[in-house]
């Protein structure tokens, strides 16, 4: 009678762990794949970076191809025709300094064209002006941009390469200035300073700051839970990401629960990550809740190399770091058959990510490139620097 009494107690503890077992499962992947709520006005960060002066010299330059001012003045008996292109733009001082203005200065050259009875006099040009531009974030649907828009032209500065007294007063001052300011603020190109991902980017925001000597910015993941990042120290020169580990964890866990189980019914459940000197651990765990349920955490390990052109992560080993209590007998087969599962995880586990990723602002191509990646505290650090035009197609060394 007690043995029965015993084995009666046995298989209703093993329903009720069952049970628990399913529902603590359930519960997390409500919470993981729950439907995030609109942002407030102002949010807490949860991700942020810094992208220094060469970065954004590098998308301004960008932008000066094709652009060229041009318009006919009708003068006393005669024509003026300026045709300036805009060869330079630089990151300035903006003139009413905010948190979301960008000082510019842009140098256009060219040459006016003076027709008087006829004939056609050319006299060479260069005109400098400071702007004001504001930065916002635009999205397309797929991607988040920063874009630099002219708001206010501050300063215009002319100098005339030869000009006879007569052709400076055919065309005075106030006019071309007045009409280069117009043009600035009606024909100026929309500047993307920085792109970031395409269709499903885990950002939802973005905060952008003007500061000297770059851009500092904030975002707001997708991820379910909030976790404050640490601050990120101004490159002198690139761009530096820093995330909360955990951050990366919850993101990697929704993508993966959006995809629903792998073979035998088994869901893949991030855990932890850790970085050391050219090493990674992960740890996952593994959730089966079909049949007698269960689950095991396993510690993937193994060795990290950045170079050039990949990100390498070479698993040496799977290790099981725990399971579910009575985990065994639920699954007999993955017990006995541990030694060779864990391999396959380990196999499976050995994977290497491009280090840059290729974009175009307008007709340039760019190259976003990683340096290093490390763990400082909780949070994960990516440095990288970025490549335009002929730079951006040259190929990468190791």
């Amino acid at each position: 009678m007690k043995l029965a009494r015993f084995g009666l107690l046995v298989m209703v503890a093993a329903c009720v762990h069952r049970g628990t077992l399913r529902q603590d499962f359930q519960e997390r992947l409500d919470n993981t794949l729950a439907e995030l709520p609109p942002l407030p006005d102002s949010w807490p960060a949860d991700a942020s970076a810094w992208i220094a002066d060469d970065v954004v010299r590098g998308t301004l330059d960008a932008a000066v191809h094709d652009v060229v001012f041009t318009r006919t003045f009708s003068l006393a008996g005669m024509s003026a025709t300026p045709k300036l292109a805009l060869t330079e733009l630089k990151v300035g001082q903006a003139t009413r300094p905010a948190v979301d203005t960008l000082g510019l200065v842009a140098r256009l050259d060219g040459n006016v064209g003076f027709n008087v009875f006829g004939g056609v006099t050319q006299i060479g040009l260069v005109a400098t002006l400071k702007i004001d531009a504001s930065i916002d974030v635009v999205s397309d649907g797929d991607a988040l941009a920063l874009v630099a828009k002219p708001v206010r032209v501050n300063d215009v500065r002319v100098a005339w390469d030869g000009a006879s007294a007569w052709a400076i007063s055919a065309l005075p001052l106030p006019m071309l200035t007045s009409w280069l300011t117009e043009k600035a603020l009606t024909a100026f190109p929309a500047v993307t300073v920085a792109q970031f991902g395409g269709k499903g980017l885990p950002v939802r925001d973005l905060r952008v700051q003007a500061v000297p000597g770059g851009l500092k910015l904030e975002a707001r993941t997708a991820a379910p839970l909030t976790l404050a990042v640490g601050a990120v120290a101004q490159p002198d020169h690139g761009w530096t990401v820093r995330v909360p580990v955990d951050t990366v964890m919850q993101l990697a866990r929704r993508q993966l629960f959006q995809q629903g189980p792998v073979d035998h019914d088994v869901w893949i459940d991030p855990v932890s990550l850790k970085l050391g000197d050219g090493t990674f651990a992960l740890k996952l765990r593994l959730w089966r809740v079909v049949g007698a349920p269960w689950w095991r955490e396993i510690e993937i390990r193994g060795a990290l190399a950045v170079n050039r052109q990949k990100i390498v992560l070479r698993a040496d080993e799977a290790v099981e770091m725990g399971h579910s209590n009575g985990a065994g007998l639920a699954d007999p087969l993955i017990a006995i058959a541990k030694g060779r599962v864990l391999d396959a995880i380990a196999e499976a586990a050995t994977i290497s990510v491009p280090t840059t990723q290729a974009q175009s602002l307008g007709s340039t191509p760019t190259a976003w490139r990683i340096h290093e990646l490390w763990v400082d505290g909780t949070d994960l650090v990516i440095t990288g620097d970025a490549a335009f035009g002929d730079d951006a197609k040259k190929p990468v060394g190791r």
